[in-house]
């Protein structure tokens, strides 16, 4: 046994986060602002400020399942998903990792909207989206950005609407 453990033991509910109540609260944290319950191997917050987790080192920030790591947010502020080390591929902010098989990401949307992944170079204006793509499952249209605007649409039949000029190989 560890001697400078602590030890806190209470038949703690099971369940989600939202079956937990402070009352079950094996452990109560609380500041001015803020309080902070540890519920089995749920954290519940309450108050006004941010629930903040990290640490003040350059050192990464790893979630487990099953035992191995699943979320990992390096020292220089790189995610990854599936994999320990995003700091590793060219394009290093988020990285997505299936080890082997199939793997990708879903952008889920009602029926009646669009989902898309941007492109953007500033934060006002088309800025935003300068680039992009993206699909409206309204009209079930897949759309291509460029420059701010959508120039290529193709539909469920698999036929295409490109806006401007078609433009020979600069070959």
């Amino acid at each position: 046994s560890t001697t400078n453990a602590l030890n806190l033991y209470k038949n703690a509910s099971q369940g989600s986060p939202s079956s937990h109540t402070p009352a079950n609260a094996t452990l109560k944290i609380e500041d001015s602002v803020n309080t902070m319950y540890l519920d089995g191997n749920s954290i519940i917050t309450t108050g006004t400020a941010a629930f903040t987790m990290g640490n003040t080192a350059a050192a990464d920030l790893i979630m487990y399942t099953n035992a191995v790591a699943r979320l990992t947010i390096d020292s220089s502020g790189n995610a990854g998903i599936g994999t320990d080390s995003p700091s590793d591929y060219y394009s290093d902010n988020l990285v997505v990792k299936q080890a082997s098989g199939a793997g990708g990401i879903t952008i889920v949307t009602d029926t009646s909207s669009e989902g898309a992944l941007y492109f953007a170079d500033g934060t006002s204006g088309n800025q935003r989206y300068e680039g992009g793509v993206g699909y409206n499952h309204s009209i079930n249209k897949l759309f291509l950005v460029s420059g701010g605007q959508s120039r290529v649409f193709i539909d469920s039949s698999g036929n295409s609407t490109f806006a401007g000029d078609i433009m020979p190989s600069a070959e």
